[in-house]
């Protein structure tokens, strides 16, 4: 049987402009605020679910036979 070749990749010069891991994470990226963090959207009602009609009403008049 045959050892497989390993096959070696060659650098990309954009690799080589790159910083290293290690100075890259060596301090936390800048604060943010709170303020920062939500947003507002205007916002209309949400529609009637009973539509404008008086529920208790159909109720009785279904129920009590009116």
């Amino acid at each position: 049987m045959r050892k497989r070749q390993r096959s070696v990749a060659t650098t990309n010069t954009a690799d080589q402009n790159k910083p290293a891991p290690s100075v890259r994470f060596r301090s936390l990226p800048e604060r943010i605020r709170p303020e920062d963090m939500t947003t507002a959207q205007e916002t209309e009602p949400p529609p009637d679910p009973e539509m404008g009609r008086d529920t208790d009403h159909d109720f009785l008049m279904r129920n009590l036979g009116g």
